[in-house]
């Protein structure tokens, strides 16, 4: 029998309650049950059913339980894989918002632990344990046993005993445990006994219960993947050998679940069973071997990773990008801050709680920007956890820019850390709410200055716009004392203190200057290092643009750097320079970030990123280059044609024969000048039949036949090139005079092409 059925048992659990309660603050034992009706009449007005009221103190008067202690109405919290778990899985709307109400108008859950109501007495307990009463864990603990409550209100329950000390929760679920680990009893639920062993997980090693291992060979999968979430959490002991064999399970989710066990335990083969698994055919699996490699975060992890954000579908970049960012590599996340799928950008916003920097905040900024509200609401989320003084700055910009649901977003969350913002009015008038900014600056100048723990740099304001400065960026006296690139008789530090002014012309000076200063005296390691950080913080275009040209033959691992943030920088000229410092120092390390521009919304950028992987190497799949062969750009096709054909894909010269026979005249030429760009002699047959064509493509033909043999087969030493005319037909008659030119021309690409 249930606990709570009959008034007798739910006095039961009050007794037990209010002796718990008693022990537990030093009372004396108590060893009658006279004494014990004693004490629990004495207890947060806990009274028996038969007591007469004492002459000395009147009887409480006994209300009814409110309606929604009743319901037995619970539910799974709805969840997605790229929100934060909620504290409690099982969640009820209806005490939610009763236990949201002031404290004199709710119920007293105590005194109701004594209802006849087990529905009301269940509900009670379970809202006091997660309130941390430790007193009711028999009271909840009959509640599972009870077989007349709904499944989804025991599971609750089971939950709430977890959340208690492990001192009274571990006995508590071991001995029911014993009870619901049986498939073979009566009353097994597999629900029960996964929830069971997920809530055990939290207070004993999985290593030291026979449950945990027992529960790897479970006909149940929502058990097999309980008991691996047992071993990844505790991380010590033995791995069974049963938990390496389920990452072949028949259900994805138990695959998945195996996969982060493996990662989470480093097991020697994680890294080897997570990239095989990146093929699973369901994409529960795909995500969770993404999620694994992002836990190992090993440089090959990094590397697979980086791999999936140049062609996979957007849910599996989304992924690679958090991934990428719990393994801290805030480079290749913000090089996606441009990508064209809102649910990436998303990502990379997410990613911003794990970097707190002068990057993070620039890319901060820019997304506030961004035209999907799911992308802002991001942001503001993602700096709630960084420090007051870097995220307050970031929150001061979204409530003077960003649409109404993020401007109130902004608002509030810089209330509950700052009480000033608490004037600001988010649906106030355009002139009203800079009135309001324009002081909140001025309050946060002034708290600054007094040293508070929130100070930060000063956000500026001018006229009714508000800009606010970098969170993290250094003061000119910061810069120079943290930095010794330059000593005081340079006259150089005085640029570099120019670069973090808050005068935007100030820096563009300054940068132009230090530019045209690298010209003549190219800069060391450590400046070029100084001038990447301080660039992290940039926002300016044309400063960016200076500060390229300064790095702009420095092939250093920082001059790199700096390129790889600018190809992740809002404006599209920037990442354009980027591409072409990265074209000017080819590396098949670049091949990560430029595959992923190939996508970029500005066409620009998207053909520098295609000329730049134009070098032997830099490509080693060629499905990223050969989408864009179906591109609507015909200059966007002939580069990534050629640049194919350049890194050894049969795909490319195909294309561009395909294309030399275009209906668009435009086309044709491109291609034919590509041709004669690649010096193959494949493309003779080609060249010589475009001989015939519109005369700007008989030019090109002409030309690339000209680079492709090394000479002009019209022209001796000394002589005047003839007519075009004349140098078709020599071109015509030269190539019917080559013996085997029909092998010649359709010969094997084996030898040169991959």
């Amino acid at each position: 029998m249930g606990v709570c059925r009959q008034p007798s048992t739910a006095i039961l659990c009050g007794l037990l309650a209010a002796a718990h309660s008693c022990i537990m603050s030093g009372c004396r034992t108590l060893e009658t049950p006279t004494d014990l009706a004693a004490q629990v009449a004495a207890h947060d007005g806990f009274r028996l059913p038969h007591d007469e009221p004492s002459a000395a103190r009147p009887a409480a008067v006994e209300l009814p339980p409110p309606a929604e202690l009743a319901d037995d109405g619970w539910a799974p919290a709805a969840t997605t894989d790229d929100a934060p778990a909620p504290t409690y899985h099982w969640q009820h709307a209806a005490l939610r918002n009763l236990m949201a109400q002031p404290p004199e108008d709710r119920p007293d859950l105590a005194q109701l632990l004594t209802n006849d109501d087990p529905v009301t007495v269940t509900n009670a307990a379970i809202l006091l344990a997660r309130a941390g009463d430790d007193t009711v864990d028999r009271c909840l603990t009959e509640s599972v046993r009870n077989e007349h409550l709904r499944l989804p209100q025991r599971r609750a329950a089971i939950e709430a005993i977890a959340g208690q000390d492990g001192a009274v929760a571990g006995p508590a679920l071991a001995e029911l445990l014993d009870d619901y680990s049986q498939p073979n009893a009566d009353g097994y639920a597999p629900e029960l006994h996964a929830d069971l062993l997920r809530g055990l997980a939290r207070h004993v090693d999985a290593s030291a219960n026979r449950y945990f291992a027992e529960a790897l060979i479970s006909r149940n999968a929502e058990v097999r993947q309980a008991g691996l979430y047992a071993y990844t959490i505790s991380r010590t002991g033995v791995l069974p050998e049963h938990a390496l064999e389920l990452r072949k399970d028949t259900n994805p989710r138990v695959r998945g679940a195996a996969l982060a066990c493996l990662a989470a335990r480093r097991h020697p083969q994680a890294l080897e069973f997570a990239e095989a698994a990146l093929a699973d055919f369901h994409l529960d699996v795909r995500l969770a071997a993404v999620r694994a490699l992002g836990e190992l975060g090993e440089p090959q992890a990094k590397t697979d990773l980086q791999r999936l954000l140049i062609h996979e579908p957007e849910m599996i970049r989304a992924g690679a990008i958090l991934a990428l960012s719990a393994a801290g590599d805030d480079v290749t996340v913000f090089a996606s801050a441009n990508d064209p799928s809102w649910q990436v950008r998303r990502s990379v916003a997410q990613s911003l709680m794990h970097f707190p920097t002068q990057r993070g905040t620039t890319i901060a900024r820019q997304l506030l920007a961004d035209r999907s509200a799911e992308v802002r609401r991001a942001v503001i989320d993602s700096v709630a956890g960084w420090p007051l003084g870097q995220s307050g700055p970031v929150l001061l910009t979204a409530m003077h820019e960003a649409p109404f649901a993020t401007r109130k977003q902004a608002a509030e969350q810089l209330a509950r850390r700052w009480p000033p913002a608490l004037e600001f009015n988010s649906d106030g008038p355009p002139e009203s709410r800079a009135e309001q900014l324009n002081a909140l600056s001025e309050n946060w100048q002034r708290t600054q200055l007094a040293g508070e723990p929130w100070a930060v740099p000063m956000p500026a304001v001018r006229g009714t716009s508000l800009e606010v400065a970098t969170a993290a960026q250094p003061s000119p006296t910061a810069l120079a004392a943290n930095h010794a690139v330059l000593n005081s008789a340079d006259p150089r530090i005085e640029l570099f203190n120019q670069l973090v002014a808050e005068d935007v012309q100030a820096r563009r000076t300054a940068a132009h200057q230090l530019a045209d200063n690298a010209g003549k005296t190219p800069f060391d390691a450590s400046t070029v290092a100084q001038l990447t950080e301080i660039a992290m913080a940039e926002t300016d275009s044309l400063v960016w643009r200076d500060l390229l040209r300064a790095t702009k033959d420095d092939t250093s691992a920082t001059a790199v750097r700096m390129a790889y943030v600018g190809a992740s920088h809002a404006a599209a000229d920037v990442r354009r320079l980027a591409c072409g410092h990265l074209a000017m120092h080819p590396d098949p390390a670049h091949a990560t970030v430029l595959l992923r521009l190939l996508d970029d919304p500005n066409r620009t950028v998207a053909l520098s990123a295609v000329e730049a992987l134009g070098a032997a190497g830099m490509v080693t799949d060629p499905a990223p280059l050969e989408r864009l062969l179906t591109n609507d750009d015909a200059v966007l096709r002939v580069a990534a044609a050629r640049t194919l054909a350049i890194n050894g894909f049969a795909s490319g010269p195909a294309a561009l024969t395909r294309m030399a026979g275009d209906a668009d005249v435009e086309t044709r030429r491109q291609a034919v000048c590509a041709m004669g760009q690649l010096r193959d002699i494949a493309f003779l047959d080609a060249l010589v039949g475009r001989l015939d064509d519109d005369l700007s493509v008989r030019v090109a033909a002409v030309a690339s036949l000209e680079q492709i043999v090394g000479r002009d087969v019209n022209v001796g030493d000394g002589q005047t090139p003839p007519p075009l005319a004349n140098q078709v037909q020599g071109w015509k008659q030269w190539w019917a005079e080559q013996p085997g030119r029909a092998e010649q021309a359709a010969r094997p690409d084996a030898a040169q092409r991959r």
